[in-house]
C-alpha cells in the first residue's frame, strides 16, 4: 500500500550509503510476528476510532449505479474518453476487478476513466457534493487505485479538492501511472489543511493525446476528527 505518508527506504550496504526518502514513517496498525526464518505481517485497517467520522464512503457495490455516485465534468468535451465513456464514446457502467468492499466479498467494481480514441485532450473531472467539515479540526482521504495499460501513459491524474463550488482547485495527490504500474495502491492523504470548511473532492483524469491509459478509483472514503485520532504513522521496532 502507498500513501503520502509512507515511504520506502532504499539501504546500499556494500557502500554504505543510505537514501532516506521524505516523510519517513512506518504505516500504522501494522503487527509484526516473528518465527524461524519467517516474518509475518498483519494490518488492520483504520476505523472511526482512529481518524473520527466518516463523512463520506463509497464502494461502488452496483456496477449499473457506478456511473450516480459522483458528479462527472467534461469540461473539453470530444464525446469520447474520461469518466465512464468508452475511448469511441458510448458509456461504462463501471470498471471491475478491483477490492471488494468488505473481506470475502465478491464485488470488484470500481468508477473507471479511459482515454480518448480521437488524439485530443481528455479533462474529466469526477467529484464529490459538498461535504461539511466546518465543525471538524482534521480530514483525511482515502482511496484505492489501480490502472490498466500504464505504460501508454501520456500525463499524471490528480486528486483535487476545492473550497468555493468548483470554480478553483486545489491539487492534494499527483497519481503517476508509471509509479504505480501494475500494483492495487491503497492511499491515505492527510487533507486537515481544509478542516473548518465546505469542500469538495475530485479525481481528475487528464490524457492529452489519447491512447493512453486507464485509471480505476474505488473505496473512497472522507474522514473528519478533532484532533485526537491515533498518527498515521506506526514505530519502528
Amino acid at each position: 500500500a502507498d500513501s503520502s505518508a509512507y515511504k520506502l527506504c532504499p539501504l546500499y550496504v556494500d557502500d554504505i550509503v543510505f537514501s532516506a526518502g521524505q516523510d519517513l514513517c512506518p504505516p500504522a496498525f501494522l503487527s509484526t510476528d516473528f518465527y524461524d526464518q519467517q516474518v509475518a505481517l498483519s494490518w488492520d485497517e483504520p476505523d472511526a476510532a482512529n481518524y473520527g467520522d466518516v463523512l463520506l464512503f463509497e464502494c461502488f457495490e452496483s456496477c449499473s449505479l457506478a456511473s450516480n455516485s459522483f458528479n462527472i465534468d467534461h469540461p473539453d468535451d470530444y464525446g469520447s474518453g474520461g469518466w465512464f465513456r468508452y475511448s469511441a464514446g458510448g458509456p461504462i457502467s463501471c470498471g471491475s476487478d478491483m477490492l471488494p468492499c468488505s473481506d470475502g466479498g465478491i464485488d470488484d467494481y470500481s468508477a473507471y476513466a479511459e482515454w480518448c480514441s480521437t488524439g485530443v485532450t481528455i479533462d474529466s473531472r469526477m467529484y464529490t457534493d459538498v461535504i461539511d467539515l466546518t465543525s471538524y479540526s482534521t480530514a483525511h482521504l482515502e482511496f484505492v487505485e489501480a490502472y490498466s495499460y500504464y505504460s501508454d501513459a501520456h500525463d499524471s491524474n490528480m486528486v483535487e479538492i476545492s473550497t468555493d463550488g468548483g470554480e478553483n482547485w486545489n491539487v492534494v495527490y499527483v497519481s503517476d501511472p508509471f509509479e504505480v504500474g501494475d500494483d492495487t495502491w491503497y492511499n491515505t492523504i492527510d487533507i486537515s489543511e481544509f478542516a473548518g470548511q465546505e469542500v469538495q473532492i475530485a479525481f481528475r483524469y487528464l490524457d492529452a493525446t489519447g491512447y493512453g491509459e486507464g485509471w480505476f478509483v474505488d473505496n473512497v472514503r472522507v474522514w473528519g476528527g478533532t484532533g485526537s485520532e491515533s498518527s498515521l504513522c506506526g514505530t519502528f521496532q
